[in-house]
Parts: structure tokens; sequence; C-alpha cells
């Protein structure tokens, strides 16, 4: 799956590169369906990790932080949500994470946008 689009545009990365030379943070816009793409990539990563691929793990766990990063400026608490499921997942290879909730409560919010 590729990007929605949101972060490609010229006007969004040179705002970014202005922000940057002026020295304040530069955050990626919001998107939702970006993050709900890296939580379901994360999913089956989890699965093929536990199909014999341990290295898949680490897939996971970035595209993981990927969703957390692409909630992190409109929607703080989803990020922090993410990032709390993945720190567990990073303590106990064998929690398993409720992907359906992290799904169900970002499909919400996107309806309500």
């Amino acid at each position: 799956m590729g990007c929605c689009g949101k972060n490609k545009k010229v006007k969004v990365f040179l705002e970014q590169v202005k922000n940057y030379k002026k020295g304040d943070p530069v955050m990626r816009p919001t998107c939702i369906k970006c993050a709900l793409k890296h939580i379901s990539q994360a999913r089956v990563l989890l699965l093929e990790k536990d199909k014999g691929y341990p290295e898949h793990y680490w897939f996971a766990m970035g595209h993981l932080a990927e969703a957390e990063d692409e909630l992190i400026k409109d929607k703080p608490a989803e990020a922090q949500r993410i990032r709390n499921e993945r720190i567990k997942l990073e303590g106990n290879k064998s929690y398993e994470i409720d992907f359906v909730s992290l799904i169900q409560k970002l499909v919400k919010a996107l309806n309500e946008t």
C-alpha cells in the first residue's frame, strides 16, 4: 500500500524545510489512514513471526512506531496508546496486542473527520 499522498505534496515538503531552517520541529501531517495501514501491516508481520520468521518482529515494531508518528501531531492520545502497546510488546515478544481495538478507535476517529 502506498501513502495516502498527504505527505508527498510539494507544499507540505517546502513548509517542513522552512520550519527546519528556522529550528522549529518538523512533524508530518496527521494521517489516520496511513496509521491504519501501518497497524495492519504490523499485525501481518507478527503473524509471520509466529510462523517461523523471527526477524519480522522487528519489522512489526517499526510499523507500530510509524503508526505513532502518523498520529502524534493531531491525535497524541491515540499515538500514545499505540506506543504503550508497542512498549508492552518490546518487553514481552509474546504479548498479544488488541489490534481490533486499535483499528476500531482509529476508524471511529477517521469517520469523525
